[in-house]
């Protein structure tokens, strides 16, 4: 099982902030998510528990066996916490809903620590992997079980090629991670999406915008 230390984030946490009045917990804002991403470099073949089944390890199989000890180690430490499927590239994908409030506090400060310790974890188990974690916007309709499209951070739009910068700002699109400038992406209820996932069957045309 991964085992992840996160001693060093409490004792932060505690030394500059003081535990809230209500309840230990600090949920995470609704309509976002902390989400964990792990691409496996080389498949674990020690996963397995002989030298037959080594020759038939999976990536799909290594990468449900990182989300559930991710999962656990984290339920440890007191967090809410679902392992969903990955997308894309990733083999493993890791939803985090409530955290102690510590570790929210460590979190809203930098994600830097946290991945850190993640990635020693994951390093200590002899994992050769990339680690990604990020926040999330949630879609309304998002269902785990259909897994969570991975934000990608590209340097230019990918409907109009515009370069992002001081004042074209990335925007990422909540059903399928597309990264879309202001000009690209429809807006509904607060959230961006792409046109190609607002309007399926429409030709993918930004919208048109009041001058």
């Amino acid at each position: 099982m991964v085992e992840l230390d996160l001693s060093a984030l409490e004792r932060v946490a505690k030394a500059k902030h003081s535990a809230p009045a209500q309840g230990q917990k600090k949920g995470i804002p609704r309509g976002h998510l902390l989400t964990i991403w792990v691409k496996l470099n080389q498949v674990p073949v020690k996963f397995c528990t002989s030298a037959i089944l080594q020759c038939f390890a999976t990536r799909k199989c290594a990468g449900r066996k990182v989300s559930r000890g991710i999962v656990r180690s984290l339920q440890k430490q007191g967090c809410s916490c679902t392992a969903v499927p990955p997308t894309g590239q990733w083999d493993s994908a890791v939803v985090v809903e409530t955290t102690p409030w510590w570790l929210g506090v460590s979190l809203a400060m930098s994600l830097a620590p946290f991945e850190a310790a993640v990635m020693k974890g994951l390093t200590k188990k002899g994992l050769d992997c990339d680690l990604v974690v990020q926040w999330q916007d949630l879609p309304q309709d998002c269902s785990f079980s259909k897994g969570l499209p991975f934000w990608k951070f590209a340097e230019s739009c990918s409907l109009c090629s515009a370069a992002f910068g001081m004042f074209r700002r990335r925007r990422h699109c909540v059903r399928c991670g597309a990264t879309c400038c202001r000009d690209c992406v429809f807006v509904a209820d607060g959230r961006h999406t792409c046109p190609a996932c607002a309007c399926p069957d429409a030709p993918a045309v930004p919208p048109a915008r009041p001058s």
